[in-house]
């Protein structure tokens, strides 16, 4: 005997499925607070003083990105200018052109 497969009955299917996976991936990476707090003494004596990924900007990075976004932004307002001069010529042609 074949059971219809209604959209409720999917629907329920579907949740208690992913109820199990969700059980399962808890119960996998589910570590004791023992096993935790070794974890993160380790990690403390592997980076005494600042982890490495917060060296990464310093006051001197900080100041040479600022210096390449003003150029940047100098470039952006030129091309903007530029732009706005190109447009505005076109006008005139099209205007001098309609009379």
């Amino acid at each position: 005997m074949a059971i219809k497969l209604t959209p409720e009955r999917l629907r329920r299917l579907v949740l208690e499925e992913k109820a199990k996976m969700t059980a399962k991936m808890e119960k996998k990476h589910q570590l004791d607070p023992k096993a935790k707090k070794e974890m993160y003494m380790e990690m403390d004596e592997e980076y005494p003083g600042t982890p490495p990924h917060a060296k990464k900007y310093t006051a001197g990075k900080k100041l040479e990105t600022m210096k390449m976004m003003k150029e940047q932004e100098e470039n952006l307002r030129n091309q903007l200018r530029r732009l706005q001069e190109r447009r505005l010529a076109i006008r005139r042609q099209i205007i001098s052109e309609l009379e």
